[in-house]
């Protein structure tokens, strides 16, 4: 709970709760309230007003309990401006990070999180593509948290996708959070030994579309054509199937797991 007021339109502006990455646990970094919060914001340019950075600044001075995560398009700026309006105050609950989205958005500003502090963070959010975020040459990313697009118009989420990026993670020793699959979510069946079947419609579908880990579709009202071979294996690699099913419904679990870890949190 915030220990300080912000007014309501900057709050709803500037910072997007999410109560997946709310969590009862104790910072390593320094003592905390073990109800602290962590809070997104999204992307902090977008509303880079004076009574804007004040606001959060204020915010994050009076509530030490909870982290910031200021994610920008320009992650170098913010920090730039959020060191001017903080002046001589240090706030360890304030991490500076980079929003991208695909392998372009990441090679141009993942760089800029050089300077931007000890303990950075990239989100991949929403996740458009296959991305190579580099975490061996950006030593300072400490932690990647991934989710999905929210609205049926969102790119759906390559399983392979998510995969690659736990898996950088794993390799670097670098803290991955799973927000969710968004909107969308691929089109399995569970057989009755546990084994998970795709299922592929004979026909096009509403709601439903193949997606190769390139970013191609297939098999939907647009693009009819079938990759799937006679028994429902892909013709060439890289296809899967995928339904819209809507946020809640799509869940949080990645490989049977849900992964919820911080640089700053106890595991």
């Amino acid at each position: 709970m915030f220990a300080a007021t912000m007014p309501p339109d900057i709050l709803h502006a500037l910072t997007r709760w999410n109560p997946s990455l709310c969590a009862s646990r104790r910072s390593v970094r320094s003592p905390r309230d073990s109800t602290g919060m962590v809070f997104l914001v999204e992307d902090i340019m977008r509303e880079s007003t004076a009574t804007a950075w004040r606001a959060v600044v204020d915010v994050a001075d009076n509530t030490l309990n909870a982290t910031f995560l200021l994610g920008s398009s320009d992650p170098s700026v913010s920090k730039s401006l959020f060191d001017e309006y903080s002046g001589d105050k240090k706030l360890t609950n304030v991490l500076h990070g980079a929003t991208v989205t695909d392998q372009h958005s990441a090679d141009e500003l993942l760089p800029l999180l050089e300077d931007a502090g000890d303990v950075t963070f990239a989100v991949a959010s929403p996740l458009e593509g296959l991305i190579d975020l580099h975490l061996d040459t950006h030593p300072t990313v400490k932690w990647v948290i991934v989710a999905g697009g929210p609205d049926i118009d969102s790119v759906p989420v390559h399983p392979l996708w998510v995969r690659a990026l736990r898996n950088q993670c794993v390799l670097n020793d670098v803290s991955f959070f799973f927000e969710g699959w968004g909107a969308w979510k691929e089109n399995v069946l569970e057989d009755d030994g546990g084994e998970t079947l795709l299922s592929v419609p004979r026909n096009p579908e509403h709601g439903l579309t193949a997606l190769n880990v390139d970013g191609r579709t297939a098999l939907n009202m647009e693009n009819p054509s079938d990759p799937f071979g006679k028994n429902g294996s892909s013709v060439q690699g890289g296809w899967t199937m995928m339904r819209h099913v809507g946020v809640i419904a799509s869940g949080r679990v990645l490989d049977r797991r849900t992964w919820d870890e911080a640089p700053f949190w106890d595991t």
